[in-house]
């Protein structure tokens, strides 16, 4: 729900093998490559694709579990409890473990307690670099030799409800930029590059996402959290414009994405809104043939602020599986937002349902009850939350503008009091939310 120093590198054909999950067909990596030496290796093997959420955790856990040496992983979220487990296990079996999370991530999140948690089990924790906005890559490195380079945070959603991407790479030279990345993000230092096919923010990110869709000439189809950004924009308009297939799959319920999807489905781009799994997805695929997959969204602060990374592969078996599922997702989305079109119900006539439920009525306008046990105001959003849980169980959202409304502070009004808030369910990050725009959609019950 939010948020160049050009660099020109030559693109590399990444060799990725495939393995499917039940009936998907979709890359998984049901067998890792085996646990590497510190022996140079003069032919990498091939990276392989893994899709959420039917991968599961397996692919993060298993990369975890084979660590002999070191990890490192630079991360946004993290709330997985078995991904933090195999972090702790690592340290106990004698690996050096280097972990770098977001220290002030969108929102009510926050990474505190897992940053005091992990350095109480011997784990080296480390904030992100404040030369960015938000470190908001997801990348774990293992011996130096294997990385995972992913769309996902490492949290219970990722693998669960979200459709997201991860590849997992040996490519030498990509892995040794992507330790140098993190080395140079943990010291404060400007890192070296050179490796191709890596994909980096804020040093080539826009220009490589550009030269992408421009060079489409048949079909570009996108599975995009956010559409933020007038540059990237215009260039799926234009290649609308030059016969080219334009198509995006997104989830409703972001606000801020809405003036960028309907100018884009304005200048000929097709749009549709999935709704499950939810679309936390950050990829292109290019004319069937070239993909760029990472944690890079298409918002202004993501390619030009924020620490990121992604790769563009050119493999024949990645891209057959990535244009497989997202094939499935477009036939199973809409070309409307669904209930974001509904009229205001009568009061009186719209049926009440406990908060416990709200997930179950994505994208429809409903009134929920229940009592709000937390809340808090960040200076730049109120949250009232009805349960503890707040990273996964409802909770409702209330902006500066709109909290000005109230008669009192929303965070003092409404706590500890049991409410019935009407409004639209939107997904945000996994979880369900209601966006609250006047006093009139609150109610206290008792």
């Amino acid at each position: 729900m939010i948020l160049r120093k050009p660099l020109t590198l030559a693109l590399a054909i990444l060799i990725v093998p495939f393995l499917a999950v039940g009936c998907f067909p979709q890359a998984t990596p049901t067998a890792l490559p085996p646990s590497p030496t510190l022996e140079p290796t003069p032919t990498p093997m091939p990276p392989s694709l893994f899709i959420e959420p039917e991968a599961g955790t397996q692919p993060v856990v298993s990369a975890l579990r084979q660590a002999q040496s070191s990890i490192l992983m630079k991360m946004y979220l993290m709330t997985e409890r078995e991904v933090i487990a195999a972090l702790k296990d690592a340290v106990a079996r004698g690996v050096s473990v280097r972990v770098m999370l977001e220290e002030d991530p969108y929102g009510e999140l926050s990474n505190e307690a897992l940053f005091r948690d992990l350095q109480a089990a011997g784990v080296q924790v480390r904030w992100d670099n404040p030369t960015f906005r938000l470190t908001h890559e997801k990348s774990i490195v293992v011996d130096e030799r294997l990385a995972l380079i992913m769309t996902l945070n490492q949290t219970h959603s990722a693998f669960t409800s979200n459709r997201e991407y991860g590849i997992i790479d040996t490519d030498p030279n990509h892995v040794a930029e992507i330790v140098e990345f993190f080395n140079a993000d943990w010291e404060r230092r400007a890192p070296t590059i050179g490796a191709p096919g890596l994909v980096w923010s804020p040093v080539n990110a826009r220009e490589r996402m550009l030269a992408i869709i421009d060079g489409a000439t048949e079909s570009l189809d996108l599975e995009q959290l956010e559409m933020q950004d007038g540059e990237v924009e215009d260039r799926l308009i234009a290649a609308a414009g030059r016969g080219v297939r334009v198509r995006v799959v997104t989830s409703p319920g972001m606000e801020a994405n809405q003036p960028g999807l309907e100018r884009i489905a304005a200048g000929g781009v097709e749009v549709r809104y999935l709704t499950s799994p939810f679309v936390h997805a950050k990829i292109i695929i290019a004319d069937g043939r070239r993909t760029l997959v990472g944690s890079i969204n298409i918002s202004t602060a993501s390619l030009d602020f924020n620490r990121e990374l992604g790769i563009i592969v050119d493999d024949e078996a990645v891209l057959e599986a990535l244009g497989s599922t997202f094939e499935r997702d477009w036939a199973a989305a809409t070309a409307e937002p669904i209930g974001e079109a509904t009229a205001t119900p009568v009061p009186g006539e719209i049926e009440v349902i406990p908060w416990k439920d709200a997930a179950q009525y994505y994208g429809q306008r409903v009134t929920v009850e229940g009592t709000i046990v937390l809340t808090k105001n960040t200076g730049k959003v109120v949250f009232l939350d009805f349960s503890p849980h707040w990273q996964v169980d409802l909770k409702v959202v209330i902006f500066p503008e709109d909290a000005a409304k109230f008669p009192s502070p929303p965070e003092e009004m409404f706590l500890k009091k049991k409410i019935r808030v009407t409004g639209l369910i939107e997904e945000y990050q996994g979880a369900p939310e209601i966006i609250v725009r006047d006093p009139s959609q609150i109610e206290i019950v008792e």
